[in-house]
């Protein structure tokens, strides 16, 4: 990440505090300023402690033109971003989290898949 990025993140997002859940409006501000930067939605795999899994959360960041990831509230997370995961707009709004494998559901859907839907049910069934 170039000097000038970083300069305005610490100017605009100095703490952690001030850059909690302020990722969708520190990307506009930034891609006003740097309109170089392109605006990206999507999902992030944060570092959970003690071997847990990581944890999966919505996000905002920039890219540069090549492909670069500028993200001006990643110090927002006490631990480190494993993986950045682009929002794919074809698939729509997720309407809910699989309560058998957490996942995304669509369409107001209670499971993501038939497989979970079938695993899920036998589980409720005590099976």
């Amino acid at each position: 990440m170039t000097d000038k990025y970083n300069q305005w993140i610490y100017k605009h997002y100095p703490t952690s505090v001030s850059a909690y859940r302020a990722c969708e409006e520190a990307t506009k501000l930034m891609a006003q300023q740097f309109p170089e930067l392109k605006r990206i939605r999507g999902m992030i795999d944060v570092e959970e402690p003690y071997d847990l899994p990581p944890t999966r959360v919505p996000h905002w960041w920039l890219e540069t033109e090549h492909s670069d990831i500028v993200d001006p509230t990643a110090h927002q997370y006490p631990t480190k971003i494993l993986k950045y995961i682009p929002w794919d707009e074809s698939k729509g709004e997720p309407t809910g989290k699989c309560p058998n494998c957490g996942d995304f559901c669509f369409n107001n859907k209670t499971c993501c898949s038939d497989k979970c839907s079938k695993e899920y049910i036998q589980y409720l069934n005590g099976c």
